[in-house]
């Protein structure tokens, strides 16, 4: 006050001439994104940390409180992963949002993964006799890899039994028949080199002469 009283010399001030200030702190305006994720699918939840980015922070203020919120799902899909920050946890803050994603690929199945259960039957000469359908196993220890129940005909490619003598013929899936399996388990990529062609055996006759006794 003496200052100000020095500074006007026509004026006579005192505490009561001046009229205090206020400082307003405003909150600072933040986002808060949440960085992307990703793995190929076996069938678990995406267990490691996913961390975010944050802008326009400042190294001695407050820390941000929040929760980066990964999805739960196992299958195949590209799904948001979400950033919550409440309000009454950060009061210094004006926060944004920003979601980022976890990608699950689907697996790639190798060469002949998928098997066919060999078949046979003994020699008849009849073509009718044939197996209608075929059993297959899914890549040894995938629990997860489905195979279909519901064959049929259609599913499968007999143009490799090209004789009803003795002998072992291929067969294999048609295109029906892997378009289906690849229905029943859209977590893979593959394709027929993925299924090993099976055998179909005919084995000989037993033949049993009688002699007849003159």
């Amino acid at each position: 006050i003496d200052k100000i009283n020095a500074a006007n010399a026509n004026y006579v001030l005192d505490t009561n001439s001046i009229t205090g200030g206020q400082l307003t702190i405003n909150k600072r305006p933040v986002t808060i994104t949440a960085k992307d994720a990703e793995k190929t699918f076996d069938g678990k939840q995406y267990s490691d940390p996913v961390g975010v980015t944050s802008t326009n922070t400042v190294d001695t203020g407050a820390k941000l409180v929040y929760t980066v919120n990964v999805p739960t799902g196992v299958n195949a899909s590209t799904t948001p992963i979400t950033v919550t920050a409440n309000a009454a946890d950060n009061p210094n803050y004006e926060i944004t949002t920003a979601n980022g994603k976890l990608t699950i690929t689907p697996e790639q199945l190798a060469a002949n993964a998928v098997t066919f259960s060999n078949s046979s039957k003994v020699y008849n000469g009849n073509f009718a006799t044939d197996p209608a359908t075929y059993t297959l196993q899914g890549p040894a220890d995938d629990t997860n890899f489905t195979v279909p129940t519901d064959w049929t005909a259609a599913d499968f490619d007999n143009s490799g039994i090209t004789s009803q003598n003795v002998g072992n013929y291929q067969v294999q899936l048609s295109q029906a028949g892997l378009a289906k399996l690849q229905q029943a388990n859209r977590n893979y990529v593959f394709d027929m080199s993925s299924v090993q062609a099976g055998s179909f055996a005919i084995t000989k006759a037993p033949l049993k002469l009688s002699l007849i006794h003159i």
